[in-house]
Formats: structure tokens, C-alpha cells, sequence
């Protein structure tokens, strides 16, 4: 019973080796490669100047800092998420506000203009439940959220 014991631990090490995740990459003058989920990349190839690599290769993704443009304002939206209808409210009444409300593949479902107000209420109850992207233009300033429908 304690070799069979023994036994079970160590094929359960034996098998680690395995699933270890290595990382690997480099640079030429084609570009950066990286590599993930093996030591090393398992063959190039050269030819009339472009590099093939065979392997688990992942293309090196950037971050970007944003920063609020300079026109932006400050607008609170509720309730978020939302079942029909939401409402935004502005610092102060604004004589000029479009809302524009995009899905996440950026085509526009809801453009509306209003005019002189504090505060809007903005009936959606048509809309399926997913994320939207809400874009509110008052007196040429700027305000962008993520809204979610229920």
C-alpha cells in the first residue's frame, strides 16, 4: 500500500513537466516576436526577406494610457446597468445636447437632440441586453460611458 502511494505522487510530478508555460521572444529587424506557451519556437524560415515561424506564436499587443480629452464634462448616468430607460444629468443646463448611442460593433441605434436642460431621460426598451456605448455632446463638450442593459 505505501509503494502504491508513492507511486501515484510521483506520476502526478511526472506529468508537471508538461503543462509548464514557457516564454520566449526577440527581436529582428521584420519586427518583435513572442512567444508563449513554449521554451522556443520550433522553426524559422527565411525568404526574400520575410520570416515564417513555425510554433505557437503570439503577436506582441501594446497598451495605450487614455487620457479625457480636453473637452470633456462630467455627467452622471443612472441606473447602470438599465432595464428601459436612463437618465443623465449635467452640472449645469446646457443649450445644445446630442446623445448618440452605439452597440459594441460601433453601429448607431439612438441619436437624439435636446435642447436647454439639466437633466434627460432616454426611453430604450426595444434595445436587446448587452453593452452600449453612450456618447453625449453638449455645447461642444464631450462625455463617453458604457452602459449596460438588463
Amino acid at each position: 500500500m505505501r509503494y502504491l502511494f508513492l507511486l501515484i505522487c510521483f506520476s502526478g510530478f511526472s506529468q508537471l513537466h508538461h503543462q509548464t508555460i514557457g516564454v520566449g521572444g526577440g527581436s529582428s529587424n521584420n519586427g518583435v516576436v513572442f512567444s508563449v506557451g513554449q521554451a522556443s519556437v520550433v522553426g524559422n524560415h527565411y525568404s526574400q526577406g520575410y520570416s515564417i515561424t513555425q510554433g505557437f506564436v503570439q503577436p506582441l499587443k501594446g497598451s495605450y494610457l487614455f487620457e479625457a480629452p480636453k473637452d470633456s464634462f462630467q455627467v452622471t448616468v443612472y441606473p447602470n446597468p438599465f432595464v428601459e430607460s436612463f437618465k443623465a444629468s449635467f452640472e449645469k443646463e446646457f443649450s445644445s445636447i446630442n446623445v448618440i448611442i452605439q452597440n459594441t460593433l460601433g453601429q448607431t441605434i439612438y441619436q437624439k437632440d435636446y435642447s436647454n436642460q439639466s437633466e434627460i431621460g432616454v426611453e430604450l426598451q426595444n434595445l436587446a441586453s448587452q453593452t452600449y456605448l453612450v456618447t453625449i455632446l453638449a455645447d461642444n463638450k464631450t462625455f463617453k460611458a458604457k452602459l449596460i442593459k438588463q
